[in-house]
């Protein structure tokens, strides 16, 4: 049974409806809304003294230092190697990027493999000229310490190194969308940066009965930009939002609304994330308490 999480995306009035997909019912949902809860915002350790290869073999200079975006690909030893790697699809990505994004994206693509030779044939097979690192003992992981799970092995990165979107654009048309929210839109509103004020990004029900709470967010675009509210996620599927979904001017403000059914008593932490075209994108909202 899958579990779907429905986030509706307004942009200049054309709404599209993104779902995003996790199997193993009840416990792969609360899987991934750990990893969510616990990785986005999150700064990942890159070493600078990586070492990146051509087709395995070949040593280059490769730097992402001064890049606006990077893109991680973390691959383990875990399952079949050419499925995870999908090579052929993220060259596409690479040629869809340069092409159609005035920002600079760079990539690490940090393969632990089990098979370095199948690997490397992998590579020149597939004309893989994108540097990569071959990480024999698997450091960024270590480092870092991944979340287990093949489909929560790619992040997007912002400048600082801090994770804006987790998951493949490669195997989710739904996450691919998302990815090009963010990167394919470079002339637009949604791009032009501005402020925002929240009154109070977390609220507290010591007691609150089951099924009815909810509480209303606003957000006041303080800066001089329109805002615009790109895409709202959410910790559980136990939650459901509304927001504003055409531009708010200065001075104007938006609302998130958000509604939380309880079934169960006991103690509850929703965590909403507000995808927006200001500088500290993603905004992370809280709502705790006891439902009784």
């Amino acid at each position: 049974m899958k579990v779907i999480i429905r986030m509706i995306l307004g942009l200049f009035g054309v709404t599209c409806s993104i779902l995003i997909l996790f199997s193993c019912g009840r416990s792969g949902q609360h899987k991934a809304n750990r990893v969510l809860e616990e990785w986005i915002g999150r700064q990942v350790i890159i070493p600078n003294d990586l070492v990146y290869t051509k087709y395995g073999t070949d040593t280059v200079e490769y730097s992402q230092a001064y890049t606006d975006y990077k893109i991680l690909v973390y691959v383990d030893t875990v399952g079949c190697t050419s499925c995870q790697l999908q090579l052929e699809r993220w060259l596409d990505w690479v040629d869809c990027l340069k092409n159609k994004s005035s920002y600079s994206v760079s990539y690490l693509f940090d393969f632990y493999p089990k098979n370095t030779e199948e690997l490397v044939d992998l590579l020149r097979f597939y004309d893989f000229s994108v540097p990569v690192c071959i990480d024999e003992t698997d450091r960024l992981n270590q480092l870092n310490k991944f979340p287990a799970g093949g489909k929560f092995h790619t992040f997007l990165l912002d400048r600082d190194n801090k994770v804006v979107l987790v998951g493949s654009p490669v195997n989710n048309e739904n996450i691919a969308e998302l990815y090009r929210d963010i990167l394919l839109a470079p002339d637009t509103v949604s791009m032009m940066r501005t402020d925002v004020e929240i009154s109070q990004r977390e609220v507290n029900f010591p007691k609150i009965v089951k099924d009815s709470i909810q509480n209303s967010f606003p957000l006041k675009n303080v800066g001089n930009k329109k805002l615009l509210i790109n895409a709202v996620n959410v910790s559980c599927g136990c939650t459901s939002v509304e927001y504003t979904k055409q531009p708010i001017n200065p001075g104007d403000s938006g609302l998130v609304k958000v509604f939380v059914k309880k079934e169960k008593e006991g103690y509850f932490n929703e965590t909403i994330t507000v995808y927006c075209n200001v500088s500290d994108s993603p905004l992370v909202l809280k709502l705790y308490g006891n439902a009784i």
